[in-house]
């Protein structure tokens, strides 16, 4: 593991998993499964607050009933031990809000990958190197083995210690055509998309996927597998083809997109105003935590980032300084 990433992890272990909003009222962002996961904490850390509004992501899919079901649980558990928490979900496809409103707790559908910066990925100036890049961790469940036909293939992704022979066999399998970059620091990672032609999505399930979106912002169409999570939600056609679960197939749609000769730009556009939507439900549903505690509905278009950063401040390389300084965007104050 490269250095950056050992210091990241040291501060995640000693920082909790949030982003803070405001504090009147406190208002925090943070994954649902990072919270819970260390409940005992938050609960201490809000010990004397009145009023706390949680607004949680979903960094995996709650589309079935079986997750649903534990859902409900861990959220009952949460409310029983801090109960001046509110919540307020953020579902990552139609099912999943659904599913959550179903069993009672405010949601809305408001896809994650609508908050990527998109000023931190460029439309790429050199000439594409591969008919398709995988931007995705080695483990089982990104489906390498679906790209196992194509000739041409740049892979990024790293792997934990834990699956280091799984990963070492997936590469190996991979054609000698295949090109792998274990690690790209986040500011080089548009360049590596950019020197290809097409970005693959291959998880039968996991959640919204950001990089599905830094595929559309550097302007390559997407090869996106059926899947439960949600992150065809923002992929508009006909920049995105759905193959078979299958090498065959992949291979077929990878190759009638690069043939399609799309203009980036274009790409880059779709995929933004399939975005807007998503933006304005976030910024209704924070100016209406503001009403709600009797102050004024603060949050703009024109101000959008100020109070939802890139990934709202989440899962960043820079989240653990956040984290460590306890950043408060209460803007205008």
């Amino acid at each position: 593991m490269n250095p950056a990433a050992v210091v990241k992890r040291q501060l995640q272990k000693r920082c909790l998993p949030y982003y803070i909003v405001d504090r009147d009222p406190f208002i925090f962002y943070a994954y649902w499964f990072d919270f819970y996961g260390r409940l005992e904490d938050f609960r201490r850390r809000f010990a004397g607050k009145k009023r706390v509004f949680g607004v949680f992501q979903f960094g995996w899919h709650y589309e079935t009933e079986e997750r649903q079901a534990r859902l409900e649980r861990e959220v009952k558990e949460a409310l029983h031990r801090i109960p001046q928490l509110e919540v307020r979900f953020l579902a990552n496809s139609p099912v999943e809000e659904a599913g959550v409103r179903k069993l009672g707790f405010p949601v809305v559908y408001c896809h994650q990958n609508a908050f990527l910066e998109e000023n931190n990925y460029r439309l790429p100036m050199n000439d594409k190197e591969f008919d398709a890049v995988y931007v995705a961790r080695i483990t089982p469940f990104k489906r390498h083995e679906l790209a196992a036909e194509l000739d041409s293939l740049l892979l990024v992704g790293d792997y934990s210690g834990a699956e280091q022979a799984f990963a070492l066999d997936a590469l190996k399998k991979q054609k000698p055509a295949a090109v792998w970059k274990r690690y790209v620091p986040h500011r080089s990672i548009a360049d590596e998309i950019g020197r290809a032609r097409v970005g693959l999505c291959l998880s039968a399930e996991e959640g919204a996927m950001f990089v599905s979106a830094e595929y559309m912002l550097c302007g390559l169409p997407v090869v996106s597998t059926r899947n439960l999570g949600g992150r065809d939600g923002l992929l508009p056609e006909p920049y995105r083809l759905r193959p078979d679960d299958s090498a065959a197939s992949v291979a077929k749609c990878v190759a009638s997109l690069a043939a399609a000769r799309f203009e980036p730009a274009q790409i880059r556009a779709a995929f933004l105003a399939a975005a807007r939507p998503h933006r304005e439900k976030l910024i209704a549903l924070l100016n209406d935590i503001y009403a709600g505690c009797g102050r004024p509905a603060p949050v703009t278009p024109e101000n959008f980032r100020r109070y939802c950063p890139h990934k709202l401040g989440l899962r960043c390389g820079f989240l653990p300084l956040l984290y460590l300084q306890g950043v408060c965007r209460s803007v205008g104050r």
